[in-house]
């Protein structure tokens, strides 16, 4: 009898406590719904207000190439055992972006929020290489546009090698990658693929 009166008051707290899970669970949902993804294509104007943007095109540099490139810029990420990456342990993607101002005043635009993704990694932009690769724009935190201007960037994202498994890394040059332009609740994605 005692047996039994423990296992009923066990089963009612059990239950109590599924159900106001389940009720939280809804509650949660209902107040913060799962993100809306909104995938876009290279060369599609992407609208966001008073500024719109165009990815335009890509492609990937390795270390060495970066190095021509952009010869002032040092590359400080060390490999697993603290000594300086190879070249062949880094990769560029070198996004080129038309920035528009959709207004006759001026306006100045974010590009904070932009990551690019492959998979699990992702990544922002190095402030430093953005300004050397694009003098006089401003900076990933705000780039100016003057009325109804309409501005190239070239929109820097760093790889290195320890950021990936050894066999992703031997493919990388492979792997689909994508511009996340916003995260919640809706994401905008551009496809660079």
């Amino acid at each position: 009898m005692r047996n039994t009166k423990k296992v009923i008051v066990t089963s009612v707290i059990a239950m109590i406590v599924l159900v106001c899970s389940v009720a939280n669970f809804i509650q949660i949902n209902q107040q913060y719904p799962s993100v809306e993804v909104i995938e876009h294509a290279m060369n599609d104007v992407i609208k966001g207000g008073n500024t719109s943007l165009v990815v335009k095109e890509y492609r990937f540099f390795d270390g060495e190439e970066l190095a021509i490139v952009m010869p002032d810029y040092q590359e400080l990420v060390l490999d697993d055992d603290g000594g300086e990456l190879d070249d062949d342990e880094i990769r560029v993607l070198m996004v080129n972006i038309n920035l528009i101002n959709n207004t006759s005043e001026h306006q100045t635009m974010s590009l904070a929020q932009i990551y690019a993704q492959s998979h699990i990694w992702s990544n922002g932009i190095p402030l430093e290489l953005f300004e050397m690769l694009n003098p006089n724009k401003g900076n990933p935190l705000g780039v100016p546009l003057a009325p109804n201007e309409e501005l190239e960037v070239v929109v820097p994202y760093l790889m290195y090698s320890v950021q990936f498994t050894k066999r992703d890394w031997s493919h990388i040059d492979n792997r689909k990658f994508e511009l996340s332009l916003s995260l919640y609740p809706i994401k905008h994605v551009v496809k660079l693929y």
